[in-house]
């Protein structure tokens, strides 16, 4: 297996990023929402870029689907208590990910629920198939990825490993993690599974393929060592891209971690993490591995790569997790100054300084980013869309080049701006690129006069 070490450099001419100059919106949830979903991130977000998905993380246990068409966050219901997470979402908006569930009745209110990966369309929560009888808590596995027909979806549950003696008779069985396809909501058989002594807690799949040929994730060996994995179709034993050989625990070595966080929808690429000590992050090999030429390249300046697209195109972090990074044919660098130069303009604020999910072309890009709270720094959920300054001028309420701060609306393509409320009276207006809509409350329609008499608008609600 080949490695490659990446040179960081930043490539200044931006017309070798686009032809046309962008149109970068952000999207972020209100201070209300932000409180509900206490350290929440974008997990997924549909081929299409109609949908995006995501939940909380240990604070809360509260999940979100994100509607392009209307630009707003609304809460996955229909689950125990409303409990959940959502990790991915179809082109037609079905959600994957796991629900809590009291069994007709069985928990009590305040009792510990099954939690068990699902399927969660029309308002409705659907169990997917298992092949373990489910137990109470979070031991039942995950529903990670959906197709974007809707038709595949991955992730792991608990199954059961075989341990045979020298003769290779089966002596005893063991339940540990496996990866999971379910194909029309069928569970698929388990393939190639190592023998159960061989694993620790067994391995579990983060990311998929949308054919489901290719899975990315995580093998445990015995000592609890972790090795970021590939599992591909046809291939009799998984890819451990760093990690091969357990430690010996008789001499003084580090439990090596890794993982795969993402596979690219055409099933060519993965990306992940490895560290040798165990998470330091001094040590830590961020990675794009090339699943047809099984080579594995890594990231000089990039310690953790989180996300990565048909065409290579790879999103990690820094070390603090205070800013993006991306690497693409023609960039490499924060994606606060990728998004500067497509865009002509300084990057908005809220950004996601780690992404975990983006379309194929880069239009919809989601993650987290950190906000202050009376916990401390907290995650909160960031969804970035890139569009041509012409689709913006079509759509009133999608893409559009307005940010509201402290109270003042900013366009920086407009050349005058006007407020309406919504019965068409013009409250407002000012030359310019700027606005202040303090004073004024209920829903306003901004309208953004571009310097060539085109007219964008967005609405807010103050």
């Amino acid at each position: 297996m080949k490695r490659l070490l990446l040179a960081t450099t930043l490539f200044a001419a931006a017309a070798t990023l686009s032809a046309q100059q962008k149109v970068v919106t952000v999207y972020s949830m209100t201070r209300q929402q932000q409180e509900q979903y206490t350290n929440a991130n974008v997990n997924g977000i549909s081929a299409n870029g109609q949908y995006a998905v995501g939940s909380a993380v240990e604070l809360s246990t509260d999940a979100f689907i994100w509607n392009r068409a209307t630009g707003q966050f609304q809460q996955i219901k229909g689950s125990f208590n409303n409990s959940a997470t959502a990790y991915a979402v179809s082109n037609e908006g079905k959600v994957v990910g796991t629900f809590y569930s009291d069994n007709n009745g069985e928990v009590p209110e305040d009792g510990t629920a099954f939690v068990i990966p699902g399927v969660w369309e029309d308002g409705v929560w659907t169990a997917l198939e298992l092949e373990v009888p489910m137990q109470r808590g979070e031991y039942n596995g995950e529903a990670r990825t959906i197709s974007p027909d809707g038709r595949i979806v991955t992730g792991y549950i608990m199954g059961h490993y075989q341990v045979k003696d020298a003769e290779g008779f089966v002596i005893k069985e063991q339940q540990k993690l496996r990866p999971a396809v379910w194909i029309d909501g069928e569970l698929q058989p388990a393939e190639n599974l190592p023998d159960g002594e061989l694993t620790g807690q067994g391995m579990w799949a983060f990311s998929a393929s949308d054919d489901a040929k290719v899975l990315g994730g995580v093998y445990e060996h015995p000592t609890g060592s972790r090795a970021p994995a590939v599992w591909v179709e046809g291939e009799t034993t998984p890819r451990l891209l760093y990690g091969q050989k357990d430690i010996d625990t008789n001499v003084d070595l580090y439990f090596f971690q890794g993982q795969v966080y993402s596979v690219s929808g055409n099933g060519k690429w993965a990306c992940g993490y490895f560290s040798p000590s165990g998470g330091t992050v001094s040590d830590l090999k961020s990675f794009r591995h090339n699943v047809e030429t099984n080579e594995t390249e890594e990231f000089a300046s990039m310690p953790m790569a989180s996300c990565v697209t048909n065409d290579g195109a790879t999103f990690g972090t820094n070390k603090d997790h205070s800013a993006a990074l991306i690497h693409t044919a023609n960039f490499d660098g924060t994606f606060a100054n990728y998004l500067a130069q497509i865009s002509g303009t300084t990057a908005p604020d809220n950004l996601p300084t780690v992404v975990q999910a983006a379309t194929a072309d880069l239009s919809v890009i989601g993650g987290w980013y950190g906000r202050p709270s009376s916990m401390g720094e907290v995650m909160a959920p960031s969804i970035v869309v890139i569009s041509d300054v012409a689709d913006g001028i079509t759509a009133t309420e999608t893409a559009q080049p307005f940010s509201l701060k402290a109270g003042v609306c900013n366009a920086p393509l407009a050349a005058r701006l006007q407020v309406f409320d919504t019965a068409g009276r013009l409250l407002r207006q000012n030359e310019g690129t700027s606005i202040q809509l303090s004073g004024i409350s209920g829903t306003v329609i901004v309208k953004a006069i571009l310097p060539n008499g085109d007219t964008i608008s967005r609405s807010f609600s103050l």
